[in-house]
Parts: structure tokens; sequence; C-alpha cells
């Protein structure tokens, strides 16, 4: 048993576990999947474009491979004998806290994030990003999506890469940097394949991204070691994301 600063007890044999890897990849490897079965779905129906016509509906990607990523998270936390609410740092006393510091850092975030988005598609495509990832769906899909794609994804995203592979790595690596960056880049390469279109430019742009903000966020939880306002302002950020497409579907 290794005891990490700030994060807890890690067992050293879990940390050596090929599991730690597989939570790398995990994400990344169920979004071409569902994103090939979505595909393999509309050409069934005689879409020229499968890939493109299943890229409309990443969203439902995203809530997909949230239960996927929800039960496999579980069977880690169960293997360690640990509890998903215990895991997260979720404590009563300090909800309202919490509420506040989750909103901050939402904000933050969405000023990171929004700097990596129009950053690298400025240096990639030399403007404004591409609209594939805002297209607008059936009313009655975005309202589905509304509640459940902001919670697939803060409920397993940060708790998988951050609170799970993150500790693990530097007790693998015994290097808190190496393992910031890997689970950095990990965290950011899961949207090469969301949605899954094999165009270069669009699959480096969904990477670089994620980056800065998956750097900030990884910087963040190795300060402090809590996921739950981290959580809370993943929530936020999907949240805005299912809102824009709500309001250019009702348009």
């Amino acid at each position: 048993m290794v005891l990490v600063k700030g994060v807890g007890t890690v067992n050293q044999n879990y940390a050596r576990s090929s599991l730690v890897v597989i939570a790398l990849i995990f994400r990344t490897a169920f979004f071409a999947i569902t994103g090939l079965i979505f595909a393999f779905y509309f050409s069934i129906f005689g879409s020229e474009n499968p890939l493109e016509q299943a890229s409309v509906w990443w969203t439902y990607q995203v809530i997909l491979v949230g239960i996927l990523t929800f039960i496999f998270v579980m069977f880690l936390l169960k293997r360690e004998g640990i509890k998903y609410l215990e895991f997260i740092s979720f404590q009563k006393e300090r909800v309202v806290k919490d509420l506040g510091l989750g909103l901050g850092l939402g904000v933050l975030s969405a000023l990171v994030g929004g700097i990596g988005l129009y950053g690298s598609a400025f240096i990639i495509y030399g403007g404004m990003p591409p609209e594939t990832m805002i297209q607008p769906l059936p009313i009655w899909a975005v309202f589905i999506a509304l509640f459940l794609m902001p919670v697939s994804v803060a409920a397993v995203e940060t708790p998988l890469y951050l609170g799970y592979a993150s500790p693990r790595l530097q007790v693998m690596l015994k290097s808190k940097w190496s393992a910031l960056f890997i689970v950095s880049f990990a965290f950011a390469f899961q949207h090469i394949s969301l949605p899954l279109l094999f165009d270069y430019q669009f699959m480096l742009w969904r990477v670089f991204s994620y980056l800065p903000l998956a750097l900030m966020l990884a910087v963040i939880f190795f300060s402090n070691k809590r996921l739950f306002p981290i959580m809370i302002a993943h929530f936020l950020l999907d949240l805005q994301a299912i809102i824009t497409i709500l309001i250019i579907s009702l348009t």
C-alpha cells in the first residue's frame, strides 16, 4: 500500500494493473465503436454519408458510453472496496460550498474551453470551428439528452480519468507531472472519436480543442484532490452545449 499525498491509499497491485491503461482508452474506444454502430444503422436505411449522419447524434453516443463507463467505474471501485460517493469526495456538509466552487470553476472552464475551441480552430482551420458539434436534432431527442447527456458525462468522465487513473498512474510512474500530462492527454484524446469522422483536421481539432481544459482540470485536481466541484463544473459545460443544440433545433 502506498500513500499518495492528498489522494489516499492506493494499493500497488491495483496501481500496476492493466486496468489503469484500459481506463485511459476506454471511452475513446467505445466512442469509436458506438460511432460505427450508429453509422451502420444509417447505412442500412440507405444513407449516402452514414458517418456524417451519425455525427448529428453524438450526444447519444455520449449517453451510451456514459452508461458503460459508469458500469466500468463501479467495477473498478468495487475491486478496491471504495464507495462511489466517497470516491468523488461528496460531503453533505460541503454541498453548498461545493456548488459555489463548481459554479465558479464552470465559468473558468467555459473561458479556458473557449480559448481551446477557437484557438485550435484558428490554428488548424484558419478560422472558426466547424459546425459539426452544433446541429439540430428532433425536439424529443434534445429534451431527453438535455438531462441525460450532462449527467452521463459529469458522473463518470473526471472520476475515471482524474479520480481513478491519475493517482494510480502517479504510483506506477513515480512522477506527479508525468501522470498529470498523460491523463490530460488521454482526457482530450477521447474526443478524437466523438463523433467518428475520418477527417484528420477535424480529429486534430477535437483533441487539441480540449487539451487546455483537460490540463487545467488536472492541475486543479492534483492541487486539492476533490472531484465533486470539478464534476459540477463539467455538468454545467455539457448543459450549456446541449442547450445550444436545443436552441438551434427550435429555430
